[in-house]
């Protein structure tokens, strides 16, 4: 999902004398208000990744799993933004890169 973020905003044009926000998750909610509160829920969900690496918090399968499903869906609507083909065949294209 961060990188559809990035994405996004990669394709703004850029903006002479505003500096862009570099937080990505900002930046989309700036450029795609329709993606603002999907933006706000991955910007809390990093934030939780950090205090789940140092150890300080659990996420439960049930998390993982709804977590995983919001960002196929977050990478859908940024597809159908830029133009580009959504994957819809029903197949899971997102996959943990670690397991706890």
């Amino acid at each position: 999902a961060r990188c559809a973020a990035a994405a996004l905003v990669a394709t703004a044009p850029a903006r002479r004398g505003a500096g862009r926000p570099h937080d990505p998750w900002t930046a989309a909610a700036a450029l795609a208000p329709e993606l603002a509160e999907e933006a706000a829920y991955f910007a809390v969900a990093g934030g939780r990744r950090v205090a789940v690496e140092a150890g300080r918090a659990r996420v439960s399968v049930r998390e993982a799993d709804d977590l995983l499903r919001a960002a196929e869906g977050f990478v859908d609507l940024v597809a159908a933004r830029l133009g580009l083909p959504v994957h819809h065949d029903g197949s899971t294209r997102l996959a943990p890169i670690r397991s706890a």
